[in-house]
Protein backbone atom coordinates (compact mmCIF):
# COMPACT_ATOMS: atom_id res chain seq x y z
CA UNK A 1 0.00 0.00 0.00
CA UNK A 2 1.28 3.38 -1.07
CA UNK A 3 -0.84 5.64 0.68
CA UNK A 4 2.10 6.81 2.84
CA UNK A 5 4.18 8.27 0.02
CA UNK A 6 1.32 10.48 -0.90
CA UNK A 7 2.08 13.72 -1.09
CA UNK A 8 0.22 16.44 0.82
CA UNK A 9 -0.22 19.35 -1.57
CA UNK A 10 -1.40 21.62 1.02
CA UNK A 11 1.96 21.30 2.97
CA UNK A 12 3.99 22.23 -0.12
CA UNK A 13 2.02 24.96 -0.20
CA UNK A 14 2.70 25.98 3.14
CA UNK A 15 6.17 25.17 2.75
CA UNK A 16 5.83 27.46 -0.78
CA UNK A 17 4.79 30.04 1.18
CA UNK A 18 7.25 30.22 3.87
CA UNK A 19 10.49 29.22 2.07
CA UNK A 20 8.80 32.70 0.00
CA UNK A 21 8.66 35.04 3.13
CA UNK A 22 11.74 33.75 4.14
CA UNK A 23 13.73 34.75 1.07
CA UNK A 24 11.89 37.95 0.69
CA UNK A 25 11.23 39.21 3.78
CA UNK A 26 9.84 42.80 2.66
CA UNK A 27 6.98 40.68 1.91
CA UNK A 28 4.41 40.53 4.32
CA UNK A 29 2.13 37.91 4.67
CA UNK A 30 -0.46 40.49 6.90
CA UNK A 31 -0.80 42.13 3.63
CA UNK A 32 0.21 40.52 0.72
CA UNK A 33 -2.04 37.55 0.49
CA UNK A 34 -0.63 34.18 -1.47
CA UNK A 35 -2.38 31.91 -2.52
CA UNK A 36 -2.31 29.50 -5.76
CA UNK A 37 -3.23 31.74 -8.10
CA UNK A 38 -0.51 34.30 -6.88
CA UNK A 39 2.11 35.11 -9.96
CA UNK A 40 5.49 35.66 -8.03
CA UNK A 41 6.28 38.20 -10.62
CA UNK A 42 3.25 40.38 -10.62
CA UNK A 43 2.26 39.95 -7.41
CA UNK A 44 5.04 39.73 -5.31
CA UNK A 45 7.25 41.79 -7.30
CA UNK A 46 10.03 39.01 -6.94
CA UNK A 47 13.00 39.73 -9.38
CA UNK A 48 15.45 36.93 -10.52
CA UNK A 49 17.55 37.09 -7.90
CA UNK A 50 14.05 36.30 -5.49
CA UNK A 51 13.52 33.87 -7.25
CA UNK A 52 16.98 31.57 -7.08
CA UNK A 53 16.80 32.81 -3.26
CA UNK A 54 13.04 31.41 -3.06
CA UNK A 55 14.76 28.13 -5.05
CA UNK A 56 17.88 27.91 -2.63
CA UNK A 57 15.38 27.88 0.24
CA UNK A 58 13.20 24.88 -1.31
CA UNK A 59 16.23 23.52 -1.84
CA UNK A 60 17.16 22.80 1.74
CA UNK A 61 13.62 21.58 2.39
CA UNK A 62 13.48 19.27 -0.59
CA UNK A 63 17.01 18.36 -1.06
CA UNK A 64 17.73 16.20 -4.32
CA UNK A 65 13.91 15.08 -4.62
CA UNK A 66 13.07 18.47 -6.35
CA UNK A 67 15.46 20.28 -8.75
CA UNK A 68 14.55 23.68 -9.30
CA UNK A 69 17.47 23.72 -12.13
CA UNK A 70 15.48 21.52 -14.11
CA UNK A 71 12.01 23.61 -13.76
CA UNK A 72 13.87 26.35 -15.36
CA UNK A 73 16.60 24.55 -17.80
CA UNK A 74 14.64 21.93 -19.21
CA UNK A 75 11.83 24.00 -20.71
CA UNK A 76 9.44 23.34 -18.14
CA UNK A 77 9.60 27.04 -16.96
CA UNK A 78 9.79 28.75 -20.83
CA UNK A 79 9.22 32.23 -19.04
CA UNK A 80 9.75 32.90 -15.59
CA UNK A 81 7.19 35.99 -15.68
CA UNK A 82 4.39 33.08 -15.82
CA UNK A 83 5.63 31.25 -12.34
CA UNK A 84 2.43 31.34 -10.14
CA UNK A 85 2.89 29.51 -6.70
CA UNK A 86 0.10 26.99 -7.77
CA UNK A 87 2.59 26.22 -10.54
CA UNK A 88 5.60 25.66 -8.24
CA UNK A 89 3.19 23.82 -6.01
CA UNK A 90 2.56 21.48 -8.82
CA UNK A 91 5.65 21.13 -9.86
CA UNK A 92 7.08 20.23 -6.38
CA UNK A 93 4.25 17.56 -5.73
CA UNK A 94 4.96 16.09 -9.06
CA UNK A 95 8.76 15.76 -8.21
CA UNK A 96 8.05 14.71 -5.01
CA UNK A 97 5.89 11.97 -6.30
CA UNK A 98 8.07 10.73 -8.58
CA UNK A 99 10.83 10.24 -6.34
CA UNK A 100 8.29 8.64 -3.81
CA UNK A 101 7.84 5.82 -6.41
Amino acid sequence: MTGHLAVDADQVLAEVISGIIQACPRIDPEIDEITMTTDLREDLALSSVDLVTVFARLTTVYETRVNFVDLVVEGRLADTSALTVGSLVEYIVRRLAAAAT
